[in-house]
Order: structure tokens, then C-alpha cells, then sequence
């Protein structure tokens, strides 16, 4: 199958317009977890359908790139209890703008634009989405800026330990994230609304915002 392994539970699907890979049998997932991320424009999700995911969490893209741009970003996800999962050393990955392929260096890369400021500690699908742990919450020296709207306003899955401290409870509480999966080496925790409760609406409303601040200001935001 076409996928990238994330970390040693985790495989990730990197194409976000079309699912764009080649059926599968459940024999060559090697992780407990397999995602995708559906951006709008391309395929409908009837293919992910098929191969056993389900649409699990929805949110709007706020890159501002795409300032005033309502583009709903839907995450599909499976769960394979009975696989044992890998050894993993790689570091994480994130697919890269307008290329079809993983950029294991891309991580590593200087980057100072101020639209990018999340790009080199986060990895994810595209610019809309990103997967992260449990380091985000403890590292002073992480690169990039967590403060405010430049974090937490992004669609993003997190991996955390299995049980949580009161710390990360009230993170987890506070910024809008809910248990999406327990496995046997983590837990993965996700924002966004539920796919039939998800409306712009009630995402301008939770941020504070509305469609023409989003669009005349969407920079400004990060």
C-alpha cells in the first residue's frame, strides 16, 4: 500500500486530494492506526470507504494561505487492534506542498516565513493538518511558536501516553480535543468536530471570528 509510518502505531496516507492508493489487503498495514486526510476538491471519500475507514473528525483549514477560504478538512481513520506494531527510528515526516512524495529532510530545514512558523516541529498532510506528541507540552526549546492562534487553531491529532497527568487533561479540555482511540502503546486525542455535528458556523463561533475578519486579517491570526 502507498502509506508512510509515522511512529511505531501510526501509518499516514499522504495524499489529501485524492486517496490516491492502491487497494490493500489488511495484511501490510504493520501499525495499529491508519489515517488519511481529505481536502476538499478531490475525492469524496468513497474509496477510504471502501478499505474500512471512517470519517472520524472534521475541520476548517486556517493556513493563511487560504485566508477567507472555507475548506473543510475531514480526517479518516482505521483502527487494527490485533497488530503488534514496529521498531521505528524514523524521524516524523510531513508531505510536502504540491509534490507527491515525503521529504524526510523538510523537518530540518531553516524556515523563518512567518506564514510557516509551525511547519518545522509539526508533521501532518499538507499545510492544514498536523500530528504531534506528547514533547509539544514539555520542550522550552521546541522551534516553533506554540502561543495562542498559531497553534491551536490548526487541525491537529496527537499522540499521548496512554494515561494522561492533570496537566495534559486540561490542555486536552481547554483547546477543544477529544479522545478519537486508545492502542497499546498510545493514545490519540483530535479537534475539530464530529463529521455530522461540523458546521463553519460553529467554528467562526468557537474562534471568535467570522468569514470576513477571516479574510481580510486571516495573517494576521499566526
Amino acid at each position: 500500500m502507498n502509506g508512510y509510518i509515522q511512529y511505531p502505531d501510526i501509518t499516514e496516507i499522504p495524499h489529501i486530494y485524492d486517496y490516491n492508493g492502491r487497494p490493500f489487503e489488511d495484511k501490510e498495514i504493520k501499525t495499529e492506526f491508519l489515517f488519511w486526510l481529505q481536502a476538499p476538491g478531490g475525492d469524496k471519500g468513497s474509496e477510504a470507504k471502501e478499505l474500512g475507514l471512517t470519517r472520524v473528525a472534521s475541520m476548517n483549514n486556517w493556513w493563511p494561505s487560504h485566508s477567507g477560504q472555507e475548506r473543510r478538512l475531514n480526517l479518516w481513520w482505521r483502527h487494527f487492534p490485533n497488530k503488534p506494531n514496529i521498531e521505528h527510528a524514523r524521524k516524523l515526516t510531513r508531505w510536502c506542498f504540491g509534490e507527491d512524495e515525503y521529504n524526510p529532510k523538510f523537518m530540518d530545514e531553516p524556515n523563518n516565513k512567518s506564514t510557516q512558523i509551525i511547519c518545522q516541529s509539526l508533521a501532518g498532510s499538507g499545510c492544514g493538518f498536523k500530528l504531534i506528541n506528547d514533547k509539544f507540552l514539555k520542550d522550552a526549546n521546541y522551534k516553533c511558536d506554540m502561543r495562542g492562534r498559531s497553534f491551536y487553531r490548526f487541525f491537529t491529532l496527537i499522540r499521548m501516553p496512554l494515561k494522561l497527568n492533570g496537566m495534559q487533561k486540561q490542555f486536552m479540555e481547554e483547546y477543544h480535543y477529544r479522545l478519537l482511540d486508545t492502542g497499546k502503546l498510545a493514545t490519540y486525542w483530535v479537534n475539530g468536530w464530529k463529521p455530522e455535528e461540523y458546521s463553519m458556523e460553529k467554528e467562526y463561533k468557537f474562534f471568535n471570528t467570522n468569514h470576513a475578519q477571516w479574510q481580510q486579517k486571516g495573517d494576521d491570526n499566526y
